[in-house]
């Protein structure tokens, strides 16, 4: 039988709650499915007053203790620094 990961539930709470607080704010969220995530969780494309903005980025969600550090939190960034630094979002591009 097939086991749930301990940590899936904080993880799976802390995507919700930032989801949450962008859509608070009328920004456009779209959650990456896991079969696609290559360090990406969501596309975000913000607005202003109501108005849908050309800025959109991906983000990273983590969540939990383990994340935690003595002054603040860090991410390790591991195999996805070239697809953070270099490639581009093109989440707007229609393809």
């Amino acid at each position: 039988m097939s086991r749930i990961p301990t940590g899936r539930r904080v993880a799976q709470a802390a995507v919700n709650a930032l989801r949450a607080l962008l859509e608070e704010h009328d920004h456009i969220v779209q959650e990456i499915s896991g079969q696609n995530d290559f360090g990406e969780d969501f596309y975000v494309t913000f607005t202003d007053n109501g108005e849908v903005t050309s800025d959109t980025i991906k983000i990273q969600v983590k969540g939990g203790n383990s994340w935690r550090r003595g002054n603040g939190y860090a991410v390790p960034v591991d195999q996805h620094s070239d697809t953070w630094a270099n490639l581009p979002c093109s989440c707007n591009s229609g393809t």
